[in-house]
Order: structure tokens, then C-alpha cells, then sequence
């Protein structure tokens, strides 16, 4: 059930049969029954179904049939599918071993090359009929995990609309179900990240020498909100960084060496924290202040709002990676990025050297 599974009965063995009452949870349900030797199948029920299998097994493969409920034929479809595109691929595999040494090699494997496209390509359009058929179908969740060795027969980046129509089918008719609402989550969770990347990427379009830098209004360390906009009449520099991140610390003493130098001429810093990673030891805002005063950043100027790569000057500012700089003019336009070092120092001693 969602992202797990759950063991809900043994099956004994009488001969060559096996017979089972397994109890339903009130909804259509997927279950998987493992035999030794890590041979398997999986098969769809709905409550008060009576489900008939004819099942012949071997150590190594295994064919079967379910009667009695809709489902389990499209999960056995899936099923055949697979083991047809393993059976034909380890043909193309023999094969290329048996031809590897010959004289004709790269025309034999530039033919078993086209058999192993049209091959996938087939695969993957079954997939997508079986979708095409009844995007409502809980069984189309399973569709996603057809891989065959450490590829997947379809991907995020060049079918994201059938990962779409998967989830609005599945979600609408199965709300409630944990398998559905496990996917719905992770696809909602995918269509933010696109949509955080599509906005990054049209900021980074935005974030160039002789552009108006975006606002940026946070609270410091002890809760007080610091607004970039206050600076103008500064050159400053804004500084993207965080306590975790080892580049950025040590950057730091350059920093720290580029604002006592500056600082009597207009120069100012605003350096905006990306700690509060999920998965960040001990507590953000404390590795955030003890950060700022181990590395002697004595500028007043530290915001964050905790939340790490979901902040939301990492979309407003298109930061893909920290450490990360952007210089602005007295009025608030931009005068560099990613400015460091001598790069830096130049561009200070060009607008506060006289």
C-alpha cells in the first residue's frame, strides 16, 4: 500500500495447488505473490472477487493466468510484455557475443542495434496504449517502473505528459486509495520542481550585467527583517551562501578581506544564507549564526529565510550553485555575477578605487 508493502498472508502448498481468503481493505487493492527464487507476479482484486490462476513455474520463469477481475489482465499484459522485451534482447546479447570476434562485427551489431530501438520503441508504445486505453486504470501506476536494465522504457523528460494523464486518471477515480495518492504526491512534487526550474531559468535570462537585481526582503539571525533596497546608495555585493557549503566558507576570508578594504568608500555586503536543507545536522539557524561568527563575516547584513533550495530568491536569482555573487550599482543594477577574487577587486577599484 502507497510506497510500501505489506505482507498479508502465506500461501501453503497442497501438491500443486494453494488456496487463500485475503482480506481486503474495502478498495481495489494490487498484491504480489513471490515464489522462491525471487520469481513473482502481481495481480489486481477488488473486494469479494474469487480469483482463478493457472500458474506454471520454473527457478527462472514463470507463466500464468487470473481470472475474475479486470485488472489482473492488464498487469499480466504488462507482465508479458516485459518478459517478451527481456526474452528478444537476450537473444540480441547471445548474439553479439557469438559475432564479437568476426570479421563483420560492426555491420551485425549495427544491425542488432536497430532491433534493440524498434524493440523499445514498441515496448514503449504498448505502454502508452494500455494508458491511452483507461487512464483511470490503477494498474497504469505500474506502467512508470518498466525498466529494462537500468533504464527506464519511459522517462520524466520525454513522456512527462503520459506521467501526467497517469496520475489525473488514477488520482481522480482513486482519491482515496495509498497507491494512488503515493503517486499523486510525487508527481505533485515533479510539477512543482518544474515549474521552480522553468521560473529559475527565465530569472537567470533576467540576472545580467545592466539588469535591476530582484528585491530581496528577509530576516536576519535574530528576526529582524533586512530589506536589499535599503543598501542603495551602495555598490554591494549580494552574496549567496551557506554554512554547509565548504566553497563558500572558504571564500569567506576573501570576502571578509574585500569589505574591510571597501567598506569606508560605499561598499556594503548582503549575504543571503541557503541553510535549512531538509536533511541538514543539528539546527539551521544556529550553524547559520555560529557560521557568520566563526568566519569573522562582521557586515550586519545576513538574511535567510531557512529553507535552503526552497527559498525563494534561488528561483527570484536562478541559483543552481553556491557559492554565488551578484554585484549592484549604487541604484541597484547589476554590475556582475559571480564575481570573486581578482575579478571582484577589479570591478571595486573601476566604481570606488578614486
Amino acid at each position: 500500500m502507497g510506497d510500501s508493502t505489506v505482507v498479508v498472508d502465506t500461501l501453503d502448498l497442497s501438491g500443486s495447488h494453494f488456496s487463500a481468503d485475503i482480506p481486503a481493505n474495502g478498495e481495489d487493492g494490487i498484491y504480489n505473490v513471490m515464489f522462491a527464487g525471487n520469481v513473482n507476479f502481481r495481480f489486481a482484486a477488488s473486494p469479494n472477487d474469487t480469483l482463478k490462476f493457472d500458474i506454471n513455474i520454473t527457478p527462472t520463469f514463470l507463466h500464468y493466468t487470473v481470472e475474475g477481475n479486470e485488472y489482473s489482465k492488464l498487469l499480466q499484459e504488462q507482465q508479458v510484455l516485459m518478459g517478451n522485451t527481456i526474452s528478444v534482447l537476450d537473444s540480441l546479447d547471445g548474439i553479439n557475443k557469438m559475432y564479437r570476434d568476426s570479421v563483420n562485427f560492426e555491420e551485425v551489431r549495427m544491425g542488432l542495434n536497430q532491433v534493440y530501438q524498434s524493440t523499445m520503441i514498441n515496448h514503449r508504445q504498448a505502454l502508452i496504449d494500455m494508458v491511452n486505453d483507461d487512464s483511470t486504470n490503477l494498474t497504469n501506476i505500474f506502467v512508470i517502473y518498466h525498466q529494462v536494465g537500468n533504464s527506464p522504457v519511459l522517462n520524466p523528460s520525454t513522456d512527462i505528459d503520459i506521467f501526467y494523464r497517469i496520475d489525473n486518471g488514477v488520482f481522480s477515480r482513486y482519491p482515496d486509495h495509498p497507491i494512488a495518492k503515493t503517486y499523486h504526491n510525487s508527481i505533485q512534487k515533479f510539477r512543482e520542481n518544474v515549474a521552480r526550474q522553468r521560473a529559475a531559468q527565465q530569472a537567470r535570462m533576467s540576472i545580467q550585467e545592466g539588469a535591476l537585481a530582484p528585491s530581496i526582503t528577509l530576516k536576519d539571525p535574530f528576526g529582524e527583517e533586512r530589506a536589499l533596497k535599503d543598501l542603495r546608495g551602495k555598490v554591494v555585493l549580494i552574496d549567496f551562501w551557506a554554512s554547509w557549503c565548504m566553497p563558500c566558507r572558504q571564500n569567506n576570508p576573501h570576502l571578509v578581506s574585500m569589505y574591510n578594504k571597501y567598506k569606508n568608500k560605499g561598499f556594503d555586503i548582503y549575504s543571503v544564507s541557503l541553510d535549512g536543507l531538509p536533511n541538514q545536522r543539528g539546527l539551521p539557524r544556529e550553524d547559520w549564526r555560529n557560521a557568520i561568527q566563526q568566519d569573522g563575516l562582521i557586515w550586519p547584513n545576513h538574511v535567510s529565510d531557512l529553507k535552503g533550495w526552497d527559498s525563494e530568491v534561488v528561483t527570484s536569482y536562478g541559483i543552481e550553485g553556491i557559492p554565488f555573487t551578484v554585484l549592484i550599482d549604487r541604484e541597484g543594477y547589476i554590475l556582475g555575477t559571480n564575481l570573486r577574487g581578482e575579478a571582484l577587486e577589479q570591478k571595486l577599484e573601476i566604481y570606488l578605487g578614486n
